[in-house]
């Protein structure tokens, strides 16, 4: 809830500034989760309070695939209630064609010398964002969750400075993996 809550306002917030859709962005940023409801134990931020982490006792696949699942899952509940394909759009969109790193990244080190890891199990199958506000809803997702990283990781240097940079990088990355190659954000 509180992921969302943040998501919603930073979107609205960088839609305005930019002169994008402020409505369009808060709502999608509203449903872009959505699917985590159908399996919340799969994602770290609700897992407060929870003993151990599920994705210990789990394959960096498995991990991948649970996690990819929410939006598969999340585009069928707002269909089953019938919400607007613009909005539906957020739910995939979020996370375009994005690798999901930290699981692949484990796979990498656990097969040293054994088996080839197929990096195309480890990414979410897209669509790329198509509007300034799928774009957005994508970035504010990232920079919520790089902040509430930092923070959790009681980091030495916590400075607006060194946020401001990682959301920075943050966005150049985007740029780079051709992320927004279909959206009309510069």
């Amino acid at each position: 809830y509180q992921h969302t809550m943040m998501v919603a306002q930073l979107a609205e917030n960088a839609a305005i500034a930019i002169g994008a859709n402020a409505a369009l962005a808060k709502v999608g940023a509203y449903f872009h989760d959505v699917g985590k409801l159908a399996a919340p134990q799969n994602f770290v931020e609700n897992q407060a309070g929870v003993v151990g982490n599920i994705h210990e006792s789990l394959s960096p696949i498995e991990s991948a695939e649970r996690v990819k699942s929410h939006v598969e899952q999340g585009i069928a509940l707002a269909r089953a209630h019938d919400l607007p394909e613009r909005i539906i759009d957020f739910i995939p969109m979020h996370h375009g064609t994005l690798p999901i790193s930290f699981f692949y990244q484990r796979a990498l080190m656990e097969a040293v010398g054994e088996d080839i890891v197929n990096e195309s199990e480890f990414r979410y199958p897209g669509p790329l964002p198509n509007s300034k506000e799928t774009a957005i809803v994508m970035l504010a997702d990232a920079s919520e969750a790089i902040s509430r990283s930092l923070a959790q990781s009681k980091s030495e240097d916590m400075s607006a400075d060194a946020i401001e940079e990682a959301i920075e990088q943050l966005i150049r990355t985007r740029f780079e993996q051709g992320q927004f190659d279909q959206s009309d954000i510069t």
